[in-house]
């Protein structure tokens, strides 16, 4: 069963009927214990624009974003610290969003399109049975999936 979204001049489907259907699998983390140098090299290699944060024993305890990077960039400066601190010296742990939003990866795709909306978020970690991170869901892979 196919969903439908209805626009003013034509209703788009979305042929995908589970969050399984969209996600982007073998999730790559970052550890809490980065530097946020290495968030941002990390970050932008990769074109990544935000990464699930991990502690020490594969647990994800956060979120950051290009952001969260640029938001602490601009406290820093507006407190004056600029090149008083070494980017090696702040950790990602300190500066990431420490909510990790997740959905089962069986969820229907309807209940995904409403949470990332009524939560205002551009990405969703996805879950198994056992709560275990398996993918990510973003909008551009809604929107992917409404173009095929």
């Amino acid at each position: 069963m196919a969903s439908t979204l209805m626009s003013s001049s034509a209703a788009m489907v979305l042929p995908a009927v589970r969050v399984r259907d969209v996600m982007t699998p073998q999730l790559i983390s970052l550890s809490q214990n980065a530097s946020i140098e290495q968030a941002t090299v990390f970050l932008t290699d990769r074109g990544f624009s935000a990464t699930v944060v991990i502690d020490e024993a594969g647990h994800p305890v956060g979120v950051l974003s290009k952001s969260d990077l640029l938001i602490h960039s601009r406290e820093t400066i507006a407190h004056g610290e600029s090149g008083l601190i070494s980017p090696n010296a702040v950790t990602v742990r300190e500066v990431m969003t420490p909510v990790v939003f997740t959905i089962p990866q069986d969820a229907p795709i309807e209940l995904l399109v409403e949470q990332m909306v009524q939560l205002n978020v551009h990405r969703m970690f996805v879950v198994d049975e056992n709560e275990v991170l398996v993918g990510v869901v973003t909008s551009m892979d809604i929107l992917r999936a409404l173009r095929t």
